[in-house]
């Protein structure tokens, strides 16, 4: 006959088996709030703009801070986008799948959208229901269910941390139809057919069109009210690099007042400004959209902000 146990010693030991499994679950709860956490500085903080490349469908998600209004920027998939580090131009519905193979993630579709927008990106976000809790029907914004929303929360394949994706998601709870604008690249006179040499027709964009679209609607009136005197100079041996940057920051309200050669040649970008400048959103904004490092030096003459871009900023 099987000895039983004391009562006592099985409750014991029934304690024992509830406290390791909270103990477990807690540590499930950490590494998985670790890992949508990210800790890292918000993007979504105070006012200002902030730039979204969205995966699926290829979009620019324009948040206005001040408003909030929101600028949803649709990109054909047949659309041609510029990649960095040489690799020529890609239609937009391929690049996500590109950088995967690459080894890059969805930093090169952020990175192409930069380059083909002239326009700064904050970060990315995966496939999701919807671009920004927004479904797009017929070039309208539809706003979906709370429950599809919820998709921008849990994606994993961003850039966001998990607090920047909770102040998303209550800020476009507030969001009503009337204050998100959709601008399909495809209906405006933003983008021209090209006609590759094999007969296949491309489409691409005009610079000078998409530039004079987007200083205007996508300006940063944080960037606008610094107003700090920018100077961009080109560390590295690859023409026209800083007249790029140029025009990504202008697009943003930024005020350049120079670009020019550098003296010597730069591995990676860098800013340099006073320890009461790099405070400001335009610093941020600069050390988060080119990647570059920082250096508190007293600039001479008249710029407030001087950026080197670096050889690997231009490969």
């Amino acid at each position: 006959m099987r000895r039983r146990l004391p009562r006592r010693r099985v409750n014991r030991r029934r304690k024992g088996l509830v406290w390791l499994a909270l103990i477990f679950t807690g540590i499930l709860v950490v590494v998985a709030g670790w890992r949508w956490w990210k800790p890292q500085k918000s993007v979504i903080s105070g006012g200002g703009r902030v730039n979204l490349v969205w995966e699926k469908p290829v979009s620019l998600a324009s948040l206005d801070l001040d408003g909030p209004t929101l600028t949803l920027v649709m990109v054909p998939e047949e659309l041609e986008l510029t990649l960095p580090y040489g690799m020529g131009n890609f239609a937009a519905r391929s690049v996500a799948q590109l950088g995967r193979q690459e080894g890059k993630g969805l930093s090169l579709l952020a990175e192409a959208m930069m380059l083909s927008l002239h326009t700064g990106v904050d970060g990315w976000v995966g496939e999701t229901t919807g671009v920004m809790g927004f479904e797009i029907l017929h070039g309208k914004a539809a706003k979906l269910p709370v429950v599809k929303r919820l998709s921008l929360i849990w994606q994993a394949d961003s850039s966001l941390s998990l607090g920047d994706k909770m102040r998303l998601f209550w800020l476009t709870q507030k969001l009503g139809e009337h204050e998100v604008e959709v601008l399909d690249l495809s209906e405006t006179r933003t983008v021209k057919e090209n006609q590759h040499p094999d007969g296949l027709t491309a489409i691409k964009l005009d610079k000078a069109r998409v530039l004079a679209l987007e200083s205007r609607i996508l300006k940063d009136s944080l960037v606008v009210e610094e107003s700090l005197k920018i100077e961009v100079l080109n560390g590295t041996d690859v023409a026209n690099l800083a007249r790029g940057v140029r025009q990504i920051l202008q697009t943003s309200g930024a005020r350049v007042i120079a670009e020019s050669q550098g003296e010597k040649l730069l591995e990676r970008c860098l800013v340099k400004s006073d320890r009461e400048v790099r405070k400001s959103a335009t610093v941020d904004k600069i050390l988060r959209w080119f990647g570059c490092s920082y250096a508190d030096t007293k600039l001479p003459g008249r710029s407030d902000i001087q950026i080197i871009l670096g050889t690997q900023f231009s490969e």
